[in-house]
């Protein structure tokens, strides 16, 4: 079976896969670090005999969660940016974005804009700004 897709829109997709995986794998590298401090913190908070550590272990936990969640959603969109690579190249799409939208590319635009809205998106988002002004 011979793929025949539009150079202009597998580079485009090309140029998102590239983005996200490599995100991707700074994620796990940063999530895999966060994990071992997490449970460091969680058995110090633990073993210590001081008031307000209740509310500290809390605090941790929601952290770990939150963190968690980001991790899970960067995975979900490198993924999903995959999988939108190889539907360009099997389907031969001709433009970039399709005029109408797979469900697919709806999620995905779900997934990167809630990526960009979360805490650790917006850093991202505010160090990628002013990388790009460095640059000019």
């Amino acid at each position: 079976m011979a793929y025949i897709v539009d150079p202009t829109v597998f580079e485009n997709y090309w140029s998102l896969v590239v983005e996200q995986v490599c995100t991707t794998a700074m994620v796990v590298l940063l999530y895999g670090v966060f994990t071992v401090l997490f449970f460091l913190a969680v058995h110090l908070l633990h073993h210590r005999r001081a008031p307000g550590r209740r509310a500290l272990l809390a605090l941790t936990a929601a952290m770990a969660l939150l963190a968690t969640a980001q991790f899970a959603l960067h995975c979900a969109t490198a993924a999903l940016a995959l999988r939108l690579l190889a539907a360009a190249v099997r389907d031969g799409w001709t433009v970039y974005p399709p005029a109408i939208p797979t469900d697919a590319e709806r999620l995905y635009g779900a997934l990167a804009l809630t990526k960009r809205w979360s805490m650790v998106g917006l850093c991202c988002e505010l160090a990628r700004v002013q990388s790009k002004r460095e640059l000019v």
